[in-house]
């Protein structure tokens, strides 16, 4: 019960252990309801090992599960003399210069305001899942057109006030150094504008 408590204060820390002990299965039950993993070993030695090697898990478990609920803290460069099409969908070429963007993906301005949404990225005259840091590419987007392009330098993923904080509080092991401040960064300028 005492596991239950902690696990919901500080989830690496809601653990069972069992040292050179028989579990009942009461106990074994009850953990499983409640979502609180069982260490256990006959060695005190592995039982350190077995917790360091369950809490790498669990932490790429929660890791994984940031990188799909959040969008992606990015940032690309408009490469202007590549407009390939100025309107409905406007196509035009981008470098990624920190993070990685994916179609689907809503995009805003250096300000916070969003713009609209990238639909399809090619590489290479190919269509493709993700684009990284370091890739140049080609991106056919909605909800803007090629004026919006002259005016801004750079283009970022939309995030929200609540995916700042969740990125900031939960997802900070993920970023660089860079990427952190770029959620800073927003975040200011946000709390500005309130």
């Amino acid at each position: 019960v005492e596991a239950v408590a902690v696990k919901n204060k500080n989830p690496l820390l809601g653990v069972f252990f069992s040292f050179n002990l028989k579990i009942d299965e009461d106990v074994k039950r009850l953990a499983q309801e409640k979502d609180v993993p069982i260490i256990a070993s006959d060695v005190i030695y592995r039982l350190v090992d077995f917790y360091e090697e369950w809490k790498q898990a669990f932490k790429r478990k929660v890791e994984q599960q940031l990188e799909q609920q959040l969008p992606p803290v990015a940032r690309v460069k408009v490469l202007k003399q590549y407009v390939f099409r100025f309107s409905k969908p406007v196509i035009f070429g981008v470098r990624v210069e920190l993070g990685k963007i994916k179609p689907n993906l809503k995009l805003m301005d250096s300000e916070g305001q969003y713009l609209g949404e990238i639909r399809q990225i090619q590489k290479n005259k190919e269509s493709v899942s993700v684009a990284q840091q370091g890739d140049e590419v080609a991106l056919s987007c909605t909800g803007f057109d090629a004026k919006v392009l002259q005016r801004h330098d750079y283009l970022y993923p939309y995030l929200s006030d609540e995916d700042i904080d969740t990125w900031l509080n939960k997802g900070k092991t993920l970023l660089s150094a860079e990427q952190i401040q770029l959620l800073q960064h927003f975040k200011r300028k946000r709390l500005l504008k309130i």
